[in-house]
């Protein structure tokens, strides 16, 4: 066991460490000669309390990360979803004006509708082909 390599995970690794230590603190005292003592017992009871604590906050962070993460996705798709709308309004809107009735004037905006939801794709924010 390398403990250089196992401290590198991180919190984790660290939260391991310090319970392999509360079971070898509590191993030792086991096996040692007459009545285990109570206040030892008490305070590695304790240290187990802790490490306990310190595992779910790690296992509640990770949690919390992947949250943020699926946040922040939803934050980039709303912000690519209002340019492409808003992009989309102010064309369709400005050819209709211009083309009095000729629609064929359309297709740049319709490109640029087509090249945002293409750009929206690649960066997994749309599902689809």
């Amino acid at each position: 066991m390398d403990p250089v390599a196992i401290l590198k995970i991180g919190i984790s690794g660290l939260i391991f460490f310090l319970s392999l230590w509360a079971y070898r603190l509590i191993s030792k005292e086991q096996t040692r000669p007459g009545a285990p003592r109570k206040g030892i017992l008490r305070t590695i009871y304790i240290f187990l309390g802790a490490n306990l604590l310190f595992a779910i906050l790690v296992a509640a962070s990770g949690y919390l990360s992947e949250l943020t993460k699926a946040q922040q996705t939803n934050k980039r798709y709303r912000e690519l979803m209002s340019v492409l709308a808003k992009t989309v309004d102010e064309k369709v809107e400005y050819e209709a004006l211009q083309a009095q009735g000729n629609l064929s004037t359309l297709k740049p905006s319709i490109n640029a509708l087509v090249a945002t939801i293409k750009k929206a794709r690649e960066e997994n924010l749309v599902d689809g082909q």
